[in-house]
């Protein structure tokens, strides 16, 4: 038992840092709508393209569809909380302290669309 005592909860040391559970919860909220931006661009840039001959690359959907505002706003944020976790990161490796891996994951969720996002022609 004092071995779980230690290590903590799910096997984390009581020393490894977390940001605060608002930044948290706020990445995991911008989540699915960033991925669905990133995806929804992506086969734009690819498929869309590949069939119909180059196209304005969102256009269509940031003009009819009505999830473009919530979505676009999500993925501004998502840009915005990942230079925010990111230079935490860099603090607490300035200082030396251990960083949970749950802000890996969630930097890694975040992180992937963000950069799919920057990779499409006319989006960067």
């Amino acid at each position: 038992m004092a071995e779980q005592d230690e290590a903590g909860k799910f096997g984390v040391a009581p020393s490894a840092r977390r940001p605060s559970t608002l930044v948290r919860i706020l990445g995991w909220c911008l989540v699915p709508g960033t991925w669905y931006l990133a995806l929804r661009y992506s086969w734009e840039a690819t498929v869309l393209t590949a069939r119909n001959g180059p196209q304005n690359i969102g256009f269509t959907f940031e003009h009819t569809s009505l999830l473009a505002l919530p979505v676009l706003f999500s993925a501004c944020l998502a840009y915005l909380w990942a230079v925010f976790v990111l230079g935490w990161v860099g603090w607490c490796v300035w200082r030396h302290e251990r960083i949970d891996r749950i802000i890996w994951i969630e930097f890694a969720a975040l992180g992937v669309p963000c950069f799919i996002l920057l990779l499409i022609p006319g989006m960067s």
